[in-house]
């Protein structure tokens, strides 16, 4: 195996490894918001978060997640 090599290697891993604590970062932010939403009742809030990526992120920011 060559040094090149190797480095690729490792750059895929990386890759991985970022890919996974990103997924799990979203997946804990989205946890947190739905528990929130769902302790306040507001459904509807839940309901359109799942499916709307721009009100989801506005109500991140309204719960400082």
């Amino acid at each position: 195996m060559t040094l090149q090599m190797r480095d690729l290697e490792n750059i895929e891993r990386g890759k991985e490894e970022g890919l996974r604590q990103g997924m799990e970062k979203a997946e804990q932010a989205m946890t947190c918001l739905m528990q929130r939403l769902l302790a306040e009742n507001r459904y509807n809030d839940l309901q359109r978060a799942v499916s709307d990526k721009n009100y989801r992120e506005a109500l991140y920011k309204e719960y400082n997640i």
